[in-house]
């Protein structure tokens, strides 16, 4: 009798922060979300997505990842991967690291497809814009006094897309310190046109997150968690 060989189907998808692959072929998932936060757009997001396939094709196969605003038609591909097995019956979980730079917030689509074959997977989650972090008269004070303990300052070390000149940006919380030697000031509306070609550089998530990053830090601080 002649046997039938089944259609390749998606079991299910998640997102999360960190994903690592045991020998024994588990995976350690950390961090599972459905949501993004930004402090401004374009937002560059990295994240680790897994996904369980059933029946993978015996021949050599693409499997795409793309990402679309939810209820446009365009999507723009983000990622290939060419798959194959051997074992017809085999369940095969795929972890990988993907990326996209985000233009808006909104309702977004993970999609995930198999040349030549109709099953798809959709992984939905959204980007929302986060309250910027700004810091009260008294934050600012206890950071003053706690200066060998706290960061009160953060640089990011980036370079221009355009003509790869490098930059080191830098966020000061403390308005009577001086900035860095070598460093650029983070421009007050987030936008910075590159010395050397023109380029328009767009700063204001990256600013967000150091902002957020040296908050969070004087939280800790203050509220310093206890073993029980």
């Amino acid at each position: 009798m002649k046997r039938t060989i089944k259609q390749p189907r998606f079991g299910g998808g998640i997102v999360c922060d960190n994903a690592k692959t045991q020998p024994s072929g588990k995976i350690d998932a950390n961090g599972i979300f459905t949501k993004f936060w930004a402090w401004g757009y374009p937002a560059n997001r990295n994240w680790f997505l897994i996904i369980t396939l059933f029946y993978v094709p015996k021949k050599q196969t693409p499997l795409i990842f793309g990402i679309r605003k939810k209820g446009s038609s365009k999507i723009d591909t983000i990622k290939t991967l060419d798959i194959k097995n051997d074992n017809l019956d085999n369940a095969h979980i795929i972890n990988l690291q993907i990326g996209y730079v985000f233009e808006s917030e909104g309702d977004y689509e993970l999609i995930c497809t198999l040349k030549d074959y109709k099953t798809k997977l959709i992984v939905p989650f959204n980007i929302r814009t986060r309250e910027w972090p700004s810091f009260s008269n008294n934050e600012i004070k206890i950071l003053e006094k706690n200066k060998a303990h706290l960061p009160f300052k953060v640089s990011a070390q980036l370079k221009c897309k355009n003509c790869e000149q490098h930059y080191a940006f830098e966020e000061k919380i403390l308005p009577n310190e001086s900035y860095s030697v070598g460093t650029v000031p983070f421009p007050e509306d987030g936008i910075f046109e590159c010395e050397s070609c023109g380029n328009i550089m767009k700063l204001k998530d990256i600013q967000g997150q150091i902002r957020t990053s040296i908050k969070d830090t004087l939280i800790n601080f203050l509220n310093p968690s206890k073993d029980v």
